[in-house]
């Protein structure tokens, strides 16, 4: 690595020969700066994207020789799994939660609250740590759709089902014979 700016890194191939790795091609991880993942005088094993000899250009890519996490991603969770992760990102229509290092899933403002709220931020925090149900997974755009609202009623339905099971078995009655039984018919 012979230099890092805010866009990528330049990684020299052979003496005169130098190639950029865009910021995006560094890590699957999100970073803010090419210097999270690489620092000058580093060697790194990089695959060779393009080459454009008319411009005198070689793209780079670090991420190329690594697994792609969505892949992993796909292995462990599914619809109905249940996450949790910080919020790394609060958007006017929802929050973003880091579900793995390289994976985020989104909170749509509908879901976050059975009460209508009008901004994210009123209930949550840049860092807070929430739990989540995934209710969609659109693999084409790596997109994970999350729900704290259904997590929620999830919950609900599960501790009314296990309270209905703990009471004691009841035999049938009409309301004919109940009242009669209260002295009322």
């Amino acid at each position: 690595v012979t230099n890092v700016t805010d866009f990528g890194a330049f990684v020299e191939l052979e003496p005169g020969i130098a190639g950029l790795v865009h910021i995006s091609e560094l890590s699957w991880e999100r970073i803010s700066h090419p210097k999270e993942v690489v620092q000058p005088g580093q060697t790194v094993r990089a695959m060779v994207l393009k080459v454009d000899p008319e411009n005198r250009r070689i793209s780079l890519s670090l991420k190329a020789l690594q697994q792609d996490p969505w892949e992993e991603f796909l292995e462990q969770y599914s619809v109905g799994s249940v996450v949790s992760g910080p919020v790394t990102q609060i958007k006017e229509f929802g929050a973003f939660v880091r579900i793995t290092p390289a994976v985020e899933g989104l909170i749509h403002v509908s879901e976050i609250s059975h009460e209508r709220i009008g901004h994210p931020s009123e209930v949550l925090k840049l860092g807070q740590e929430v739990t989540a149900k995934i209710i969609g997974i659109n693999e084409a755009k790596r997109q994970v759709r999350l729900s704290i609202k259904k997590l929620q009623e999830d919950m609900a339905q599960a501790e009314t089902e296990k309270f209905i099971a703990t009471q004691p078995v009841r035999e049938t009655i009409t309301l004919r014979e109940r009242l009669r039984e209260l002295g009322m018919g």
